[in-house]
């Protein structure tokens, strides 16, 4: 499937040098953080990106031409250091996960320490976030999902004149319908 990269992107990525970078938008219960791959500080549409550098990976982002929906990973390690300082680190740090949080990441090419362009490459939602304990690391895992994956889950909604009225208080269109299981209705005579 063809995209279009905008002119100074497509440029970029065409040039024989190609400083490539990414960047991350989480949405978490305290505050949206925004990162990129690379180190130190940058502003970017207003925005400051704190730089990760190796202590952040992004997994595998797939698209496909069928509706699914194809989700990836952001991991974040160097934990380690942190849990160091504060005995309730990872506590704090799961209780500020937000299942079905907004996330976005976006493809950027660099020049120096200027940001030329970006591409959104994936935008979803946080799903879950498991933890990865080891003797001498500790990683946090945010897997993130597309919205498409709330079409495989049921739905709360009920054809009941209750849920109906929650959201229309007057309308009495469902009346009738939890009745309907109770009456025997027999064809011809």
């Amino acid at each position: 499937m063809s995209r279009n990269l905008g002119s100074t992107l497509a440029t970029a990525v065409a040039a024989p040098v190609l400083s490539p970078c990414f960047l991350a938008m989480l949405t978490f219960r305290s505050a949206t953080k925004y990162c990129w791959s690379g180190v130190g500080p940058i502003v970017v549409d207003g925005q400051i990106y704190i730089g990760v550098g190796s202590l952040a990976s992004i997994g595998n982002i797939a698209e496909g031409i069928a509706v699914q929906a194809d989700g990836t990973t952001v991991t974040l390690s160097g934990l380690e250091k942190m849990a160091g300082q504060s005995p309730d680190f990872l506590a704090e740090c799961l209780a500020d996960i937000r299942s079905g949080a907004p996330a976005k990441l976006w493809f950027g090419a660099m020049s120096g320490v200027t940001l030329l362009a970006k591409y959104l490459v994936f935008s979803g939602m946080i799903d879950t976030a498991p933890i990865h304990v080891a003797p001498e690391s500790i990683s946090i895992t945010l897997r993130l999902e597309n919205r498409l994956i709330d079409l495989g889950r049921a739905s709360q909604v009920r054809y009941t004149s209750a849920d109906q009225n929650v959201n229309y208080p007057d309308d009495s269109g469902f009346d009738y319908v939890e009745i309907l299981s109770d009456i025997s209705l027999r064809e011809g005579n």
